[in-house]
């Protein structure tokens, strides 16, 4: 009870600017989005959990998280495990993010989607191949997923815009997109795109 408390206090005392709550039909459906923005990255993901814990007293399944460029990303992890211990937590960086009230693209954003329950909760999947080539990170990946989907399915596909190691440079996402396609024998709906640090591409 006290961690909660104190978890209450943190995020009274941030600075963050929270996004509007989603109307009730979102967390109906299984699915809550919240964000924040502030200086401090303990303070803004402390936020944006308690924003979750008012909407739902359910641990999320899995938790899609964005954190923009000037955030932390290891204190962002560290902050989710001390409220959500058992959550699954995916994502990466992000220039901006856009919510209900508004867009911002400053840096110090947080966005995270929670879902909440297996019925609603998405598939996993992940390769660690792009600095071997885009293509065939594509096809890997493309295999990786027509085997546990069908062919119909819809994929939600996020991938690092920058090698990030010297030298640095750009992924692709049209060979990206060509091989993961190649691996699918029917219709399959994909959407996402690439993540960064900044909008000056420093990393990805």
């Amino acid at each position: 009870m006290n961690h909660v408390h104190k978890m209450e206090e943190d995020a009274e005392k941030s600075e963050s600017r929270q996004s509007r709550p989603f109307p009730q039909d979102w967390k109906e459906s299984g699915v809550v989005v919240v964000s924040a923005q502030g200086a401090s990255t303990r303070s803004v993901t402390l936020s944006c959990c308690e924003q979750l814990r008012r909407a739902t007293p359910a641990c999320p399944s899995i938790l899609l998280v964005f954190g923009g460029g000037k955030h932390t990303p290891e204190i962002i992890l560290e902050t989710i495990a001390s409220v959500y211990p058992q959550c699954c937590v995916v994502g990466g960086a992000c220039a901006g993010i856009i919510v209900a009230d508004g867009s911002s693209c400053s840096g110090s954003e947080i966005g995270m989607v929670a879902f909440l329950g297996t019925k609603v909760s998405p598939k996993v999947h992940c390769v660690d191949l792009l600095a071997r080539g885009d293509l065939a990170a594509g096809h890997q990946l493309g295999r990786l997923v027509r085997d546990q989907h069908a062919s119909d399915a819809a994929v939600l596909l996020l991938y690092d815009s920058v090698l990030s190691f010297q030298p640095r440079r750009l992924h692709l996402a049209g060979n990206l997109l060509q091989g993961f396609q190649a691996e699918w024998p029917g219709a399959m709906a994909a959407i996402g795109g690439g993540l960064l640090t900044d909008l000056n591409l420093t990393d990805g």
